[in-house]
């Protein structure tokens, strides 16, 4: 993802083309990523489409900054869940694998 924000200021829902292209995501991995819980359930449109909302995006955009340093899926979705409970940041001691990763 390239510097700045992606998702500037919107009023209207995005659809998972319009996010995919924004995020340099596949339509694939945003669908993967709501399966494994990392993005809650995205409102659909009357024709069952994705409608991706600026609440969504904000949290997407959190999650490619966790994944960004190599951080797996698995720590994504501790770290997401310690957030959602309102965490904002991991607790002392708590380390992802990618920050015991060796290069």
């Amino acid at each position: 993802m390239t510097s700045g924000n992606p998702f500037p200021q919107m009023v209207e829902t995005l659809t998972i083309t319009e996010v995919s292209e924004r995020a340099r995501l596949s339509p694939d991995t945003l669908r993967y990523y709501e399966k494994a819980g990392l993005i809650d359930r995205v409102g659909r449109s009357a024709g069952n489409q994705r409608r991706y909302a600026a609440a969504d995006l904000a949290w997407l955009e959190f999650l490619l900054r966790l994944r960004d340093p190599g951080m797996s899926i698995a720590d994504m979705q501790r770290f997401a869940g310690l957030r959602r409970g309102g965490a904002a940041r991991p607790p002392p001691g708590w380390h992802s694998s990618a920050s015991t990763r060796a290069d």
